[in-house]
């Protein structure tokens, strides 16, 4: 019974690390990236005012003195934490579609990489014209 386990454990841990395979990213267009902002913006601003309005209704419910002491208030703070995550994630998006709308790039340069662990990156300005 133990070889059996062992020989089924050892194809089930080798099976995944065969069938990997990784799929090449597609670059995307600015069009993407500001979609996700708006989307994003908007999420933020409605998980804002969700989180302050639990706030709001918790204070009512509880005497002043004990304002953000129990546990009641958790949920208005942590939504409202959440929404500063969406205001972050759109920031780094809209600086995202601004990079691509720009052609500002990362190059490395081939002479000074000896290995992988080597990569020495140069900004560099391209210009992209389409027709």
């Amino acid at each position: 019974m133990k070889p059996i386990l062992v020989f089924l454990l050892l194809i089930s841990i080798s099976i995944p690390s065969h069938s990997q395979f990784f799929k090449k990213e597609k670059p995307r267009s600015k069009e993407v990236y500001l979609k996700r902002v708006k989307t994003y913006n908007t999420v933020g601003w409605i998980l804002l005012g969700t989180g302050i309005t639990l706030l709001v209704i918790e204070a009512k419910n509880h005497k002043p003195n004990e304002f953000l002491s129990g546990l009641d208030y958790f949920p208005g703070i942590m939504v409202t934490a959440l929404s500063g995550a969406c205001f972050i994630s759109a920031g780094a998006y809209k600086q995202k579609a601004r990079l691509v709308s720009t052609g500002l790039k990362m190059e490395y340069n081939q002479g000074l990489m000896l290995t992988d662990r080597m990569r020495r990156g140069f900004p560099a300005v391209g210009l992209k014209i389409r027709l």
